[in-house]
């Protein structure tokens, strides 16, 4: 077993004992706290006593809440404390971190952890690095608020950050390619972004690349050659890049309280092409009552959902379709990486946590690139990711058809039980039937009449019942042969 600390003094064992310690190496190390106060102090020191090549926190910013656009986007209570009436933005990103974003982020991932921080939001940007077959995380971003205005804030910032560190700017297919379609140029644009459906995160990119543009030279739009690229609205810019993560979509629609079959059509949206969209969106609103109409208006006043899962809604290149990510799995798994560090942490402290993380990540693929060590003994082939993928499905699948089995073994069990119930009631029917036939006396007649009578009833019943657990079986195992057919 482990020492604990009242073994080193039985003093100890009290925790208020040990806080008031704890209390006073805060007070020793961090003078001016651990939260916002403690941020703002703690880069005033970096930046003057840390060379700009190795600064880590980029950005501090506070901005007046009312002094800023709201957007039917923005959630009510997008902010984390309602009492702050500050926009506070905090973004770290290393250097290295600026030029691997220029050079590999092609298919990006981003997303808003709520856990990890107290008080705060944490932002996440990152993609796949492909020949190490890892994650690669770009920049954290600390926020209260999750407003489109915030978001928008945070992109620019970020745009920034990179031309500061590389003396380059990022570039975006849908703005910078010279047509559609052109392969050979992919290498140094960012092609797809994939994220989940909050409004106020996917408004803020729109207006960050609404913005790009209405700064760039006249141009031609390369999917809607009549229009500009300064025409374009900020959900134009999301239907040439943004793709909605389809786990978080599946994971809402199986909440969805609708019958399957809705369900599956609401399943069906996600796709290259639908041999019939608006009969499938028409049938979801007619048959899947108030829980469907509420379904289908939610998603098309995301203006940006249908063009992200399916890609005839989208002006996405195919090939970048196919290639990119349709979940945001990716950034999932960053950060339950970054949350085995410690969640719920005050913001100073968790910020030096993922500084420390993310040096490690840095160092781990230095060291690949530089010696071929790799982070494990897997690989890191795109086949045996495959493999496992493949794995991790059939596994899957026969779970499901396991608990399938399951029911219908219990729905056979309780038939069983009701049939031969229904065996004795109709033997007890029946011997009551043959007594009641030898007997002569009246009075005693009546009485064997009314067993009769009861016996019949207890007949009907079981007979009800069986019935009734045939039908429920039967809908148990159409529910599961539809289910299989359709998927």
């Amino acid at each position: 077993l482990r020492q604990l600390l009242a073994d080193w003094h039985v003093s100890l064992s009290n925790r208020s004992h040990i806080k008031s310690y704890i209390k006073q190496a805060i007070e020793e190390h961090c003078p001016f706290g651990t939260g916002w106060v403690g941020v703002v102090n703690l880069k005033a020191h970096q930046d003057a006593h840390v060379a700009p090549a190795e600064r880590y926190i980029r950005r501090i910013i506070a901005l007046p809440a009312t002094a800023v656009v709201r957007h039917e986007e923005d959630d009510p209570d997008s902010t984390t404390d309602q009492k702050d009436d500050m926009i506070r933005i905090i973004i770290c990103m290393a250097v290295e971190a600026s030029e691997r974003l220029l050079s590999a982020g092609r298919y990006l991932h981003s997303d808003i952890a709520f856990r990890r921080i107290v008080g705060f939001l944490e932002f996440e940007l990152a993609c796949l690095d492909r020949d190490a077959n890892t994650s690669l995380i770009f920049c954290r971003v600390y926020i209260n608020r999750q407003s489109a205005v915030a978001h928008q804030r945070v992109f620019e910032e970020i745009e920034l950050i990179v031309k500061e560190a590389t003396g380059k700017t990022l570039k975006w297919r849908h703005l910078h390619a010279s047509r559609a379609e052109a392969p050979n140029e992919y290498g140094s644009l960012i092609l797809s972004w994939t994220a989940d459906q909050h409004r106020g995160q996917a408004k803020g990119l729109g207006l960050h690349l609404q913005k790009l543009a209405s700064n760039m030279e006249p141009k031609l739009d390369l999917h809607e050659p009549h229009r500009t690229i300064q025409d374009l609205n900020p959900y134009d810019h999301l239907r040439r890049l943004y793709r909605v993560c389809t786990v978080h979509n599946s994971r809402n629609i199986n909440k969805c309280p609708v019958s399957e079959d809705i369900r599956w059509l609401m399943r069906s949206l996600v796709c290259i092409e639908h041999e019939d969209w608006d009969g499938a969106v028409l049938e979801i609103r007619e048959k899947g009552g108030k829980a469907g109409n509420d379904w289908v208006n939610d998603k098309e006043s995301t203006k940006f959902f249908y063009p992200g899962i399916c890609w005839e809604k989208s002006f996405i290149p195919l090939d970048v379709w196919n290639a990119g990510d349709p979940n945001s799995n990716l950034i999932e798994s960053v950060h339950r990486d970054v949350n085995r560090e410690g969640v719920h942490c005050t913001l100073l402290g968790g910020l030096k946590k993922g500084q420390l993380f993310d040096a490690v990540k840095m160092k781990t693929l230095k060291t690949l690139e530089n010696y071929g060590i790799t982070p494990s003994f897997k690989t890191g082939h795109r086949s045996e990711n495959a493999y496992h993928n493949l794995k991790r499905k059939s596994n899957s699948q026969h779970r499901v058809l396991a608990s399938e089995d399951q029911k219908i073994e219990r729905h056979n069990e309780k038939i069983l039980k009701s049939l031969d119930t229904l065996v004795k009631a109709e033997k007890a029917v029946l011997a009551k039937e043959q007594e009641l036939a030898q007997e002569t006396r009246p009075e005693k007649r009546q009485k064997l009449e009314d067993e009769l009578s009861r016996k019949r009833k207890t007949q009907e019943r079981a007979n009800s019942t069986l019935e009734k657990q045939k039908i429920e079986r039967a809908v148990v195992e159409r529910g599961i042969w539809e289910g299989q057919t359709i998927g």
